[in-house]
């Protein structure tokens, strides 16, 4: 399998997933929760950013 066919790849300490892959692989209330940590992750990274630019 190479590698643009997988939904997950690990590399360099980065895991990518394939976001239309998402809804084959999980529920509405899967999906609601992954986008609400995605979306605690952008804020953290935000603040971080901010932070260093002060």
């Amino acid at each position: 399998m190479s590698n643009g066919n997988k939904i997950i790849t690990r590399s360099n300490s980065k895991i990518m997933i394939r976001d239309s892959e998402l809804t084959r692989i999980l529920n509405a209330t899967e999906i609601q929760q992954w986008h609400h940590i995605v979306s605690k992750i952008e804020q953290f990274q935000d603040n971080e950013l901010e932070r260093k630019v002060q």
